[in-house]
């Protein structure tokens, strides 16, 4: 299985030393796939008509990997486009 640090796939800064990352597994073409990730908050099942395009005020570097954004009431989810994450060059 293949691990991939979203701070760096995203080129955000480096996570803050002594934080661990937290791990979320997905399936992608049949094979599965570690994400490592700052936090886990909750899961939520949405609609796909319910989701919007990734707003235009996202930073333009990040916004290239979101497929869509959904609004909750305090919060905005976006969707990561985990095709475009893999790909990313670091």
């Amino acid at each position: 299985m293949s691990a991939f640090d979203l701070r760096t796939r995203l080129k955000l800064p480096a996570r803050d030393k002594g934080t661990l990352p937290m791990n979320v597994v997905v399936l992608h073409d049949r094979e599965l796939i570690c994400l490592l990730v700052d936090s886990i908050s909750d899961i939520i099942f949405v609609q796909e008509e319910d989701f919007s395009p990734a707003p235009s005020t996202m930073d333009a570097t990040l916004q290239k990997f979101i497929s869509g954004a959904y609004k909750l009431k305090d919060e905005l989810v976006v969707e990561l486009n985990i095709e475009k994450v893999l790909q990313a060059s670091m």
